[in-house]
């Protein structure tokens, strides 16, 4: 028959398996922090193709907030006509009232 334990060595093996968790605690930290980045870099990278691709219009409908953005407005599709109409037709307009 197996012997049965003492509640001293019982305490003494819960101590141990405590220790192994937080020794092995660091390294899952820093593991964790590095595949939360690595998510959250790859979802940025998804948005940004999906405005350089124009995907549904939303780099279009994004364009006015963030034209004058330096770096974010490095991949924003190419204006369209009606874009570069439309700005026209506001400079003329302003120069008109001055």
């Amino acid at each position: 028959m197996a012997k049965k334990k003492s509640k001293e060595e019982l305490d003494i093996d819960n101590d141990l398996d405590m220790g192994e968790e937080s020794e092995s605690a660091g390294g899952n930290k820093f593991l964790n922090i590095l595949i939360v980045l690595a998510v959250i870099i790859v979802w940025l990278a998804i948005f940004a193709l999906l405005i350089k691709m124009n995907v549904g219009g939303i780099g279009s409908m994004l364009r006015p907030y963030l034209k004058n953005i330096p770096g974010v407005n490095m991949i924003l599709p190419a204006a369209t006509d009606e874009d570069i109409a439309k700005k026209q037709v506001v400079n003329i307009r302003t120069s008109r009232r001055q």
